[in-house]
C-alpha cells in the first residue's frame, strides 16, 4: 500500500471515530467548505476537528476552507477568527487535513495564537494522522477517541507566496496577420513581474520583413518590416488562463525595389490590444504557454511608389498567435 493510499485510510478512521462525538458538537463550528470531487467532504472535516479537539469543550467559532489545485500542487485558504492562512501541499488530502488540525486548534484558542510562527513542511514518509484506541480510564468509564494531529502542510502567511511579488520573462514564435502584405512569422519577448493574480508585460514584438509588388507592375513594389513594443496588464482569472489588456507602439518601415532612389519609409504604428494566455505544460519554474490576442490599428500608415500609386497600408486590425516558453 503506497503512503497516499495510508493516509487516505487513516483520515477515514479519524473520521469514523469523530462521527461518534461529532455529532452533539459540529452546531459549535460553522464550517464553509469547499474542496473539488475526490477531497475530504466537509462532513469528514467536521468529524476530524471534533476529534482532534479531544472531549473539551469547543469555542463557538465561523471558519472557511477553499481547496484548489495550482501549478505546483495543492492550495487550501484557511478563514477563521478573524485572520487566514494559506496551506500548500502534494496533495488535496494532506491540505485538507492540516487545515483540520488548525481548526480544531483555534477551537480552543484564536488562529493567530496556534498558526506555527514557523512554517514547516510535510514530507513524503513523515508522521501521519492516527487515532488512538479507546482505553478505560481509572474510574472504569470509557475515555474520548484521541487522535495524533497529522504534521501540517506548509502554513504561508498572506504576505507570502501567491501574494509576493514574482519576476518572470517569456519568449514566444509568433504568427502575425494584417500588418504586412501578407501573414508573418517572427518573436515575442516580454519580461513580467506579478503579485498574485494580477501582474503587467513589458513585450517586445518583430517580424520577418514581407515584399509586395505593384498590381500594374510586378517589377516594382516594396520591401515592408514591423516591430513594436506594448505595456499590458495581464489578470489570471484561474489556472492555467490570464488575461491581457495593453497599448503598443512601434513602427512600419517600406523600402522600395525597382525604382531609381532606394528610400527608407517609417510610419508609426499605435494600437490598444486585448488577448488570453493560457499555460499547456508547467513546472516549478517552466510553462509551455499559447496565446492569442487582437490588436486594433489607430494609425494606418500608407506607403507608395511617386507616379505608381499605393504599395501597402495595414489593415484596421492585426491578429495573432504565439506558442513558447515561460519562466518565472
Amino acid at each position: 500500500m503506497s503512503q497516499g493510499q495510508r493516509a487516505l485510510v487513516v483520515t477515514a478512521a479519524v473520521c469514523a471515530l469523530g462521527s461518534v462525538v461529532g455529532a452533539a458538537r459540529a452546531e459549535e463550528l460553522t464550517l464553509t467548505w469547499d474542496a473539488p470531487p475526490g477531497c475530504p467532504t466537509r462532513e469528514n472535516a467536521l468529524s476530524t476537528v471534533t476529534l482532534l479537539a479531544g472531549k473539551g469543550s469547543l469555542r463557538a467559532i465561523s471558519a472557511s476552507v477553499h481547496i484548489r489545485q495550482t501549478d505546483t500542487g495543492w492550495l487550501a485558504e484557511l478563514t477563521a477568527a478573524g485572520g487566514s492562512r494559506e496551506l500548500r501541499g502534494a496533495s488535496c488530502l494532506e491540505v485538507a487535513r492540516s487545515a483540520t488540525v488548525i481548526l480544531a486548534l483555534a477551537a480552543g484558542g484564536t488562529l493567530d495564537e496556534t498558526a506555527a510562527s514557523e512554517p514547516a513542511t510535510a514530507r513524503d514518509g513523515e508522521q501521519r494522522a492516527a487515532p488512538a484506541a479507546s482505553s478505560e480510564s481509572p474510574t472504569g468509564r470509557e475515555s474520548a477517541p484521541v487522535a495524533q494531529p497529522p504534521t501540517p502542510a506548509r502554513v504561508v502567511r498572506e504576505d507570502d507566496s501567491r501574494t509576493a511579488w514574482q519576476l518572470g520573462a517569456a519568449l514566444h514564435l509568433l504568427g502575425e496577420i494584417g500588418i504586412l502584405p501578407a501573414p508573418s512569422l517572427g518573436a515575442m519577448g516580454a519580461f513580467r513581474v506579478e503579485h498574485g493574480a494580477p501582474g503587467a508585460e513589458l513585450q517586445l514584438r518583430a517580424v520577418l520583413p514581407r515584399s509586395k509588388a505593384l498590381a500594374t507592375d510586378a517589377s516594382r513594389g516594396g520591401d515592408f518590416g514591423w516591430q513594436s513594443l506594448a505595456l499590458a496588464a495581464t489578470y489570471r482569472v484561474a489556472e492555467p488562463w490570464a488575461l491581457a489588456l495593453g497599448f503598443e507602439a512601434g513602427r512600419l518601415t517600406g523600402e522600395g525595389f525597382g525604382v531609381d532612389h532606394h528610400v527608407l519609409a517609417v510610419g508609426t504604428w499605435l494600437a490598444p490590444s486585448a488577448g488570453v494566455t493560457v499555460r499547456l505544460l508547467t513546472t516549478r519554474h517552466f510553462a509551455l504557454e499559447g496565446a492569442a490576442n487582437v490588436a486594433i490599428a489607430l494609425l494606418r500608415p500608407r506607403f507608395g511608389l511617386d507616379a505608381h500609386g499605393t504599395v501597402h497600408r495595414p489593415a484596421a486590425a492585426s491578429g495573432r498567435l504565439e506558442l513558447g516558453i515561460g519562466w518565472r
